[in-house]
């Protein structure tokens, strides 16, 4: 009996840490990004208001309302959040989501970066290398994507 309950207990324990270790949709980190942030959900089907683009529809949204928001778009192709911050809020949020940068460049005062985090799920295939991070920041304001920040920023 012992030595089933120290192998239960085990497998539990290393069940457990790779639940914790699986990478997971970006919409969980959001919060942990920015709980103020303004969020834009990218999907193709959904009866909320939004903005049509004709091929998929723009849900804005706070962080916190994120969860729920998702709950009814069908097709989501990316989710980003902007809130006001500067590089240093780009270091922590890179930090905390285990990003390895993969390309950075400059658009006018914008500062623009795409890498990889395996805590995220899914990506894009950018110039023969995984994204599934992207981050600009410029003029006071951070904006993270994923997989691409489809919108503006």
């Amino acid at each position: 009996m012992n030595r089933f309950l120290a192998i239960f207990f085990i497998t539990i324990a290393l069940l457990g840490g790779l639940l914790y270790a699986m990478p997971r949709d970006f919409a969980t980190f959001v919060g942990q990004i920015s709980p103020d942030g303004k969020v834009c959900v990218y999907c193709r089907q959904t009866s909320l208001q939004g903005y049509d683009l004709g091929f998929c529809k723009i849900v804005e949204c706070d962080a916190q309302d994120l969860q729920r928001i998702l709950t009814d778009c069908d097709k989501v192709d990316g989710v980003s959040v902007t809130f006001e911050g500067g590089r240093s809020d780009v270091d922590r949020v890179a930090q905390a989501l285990g990003v390895n940068g993969i390309a950075e460049y400059q658009l006018d005062d914008v500062s623009v970066f795409c890498g990889y985090s395996y805590k995220i799920n899914g990506g894009v295939t950018l110039d023969g290398n995984r994204v599934n991070v992207q981050i600009a920041f410029g003029k006071g304001t951070v904006t993270v994507g994923s997989p691409l920040i489809l919108g503006s920023y």
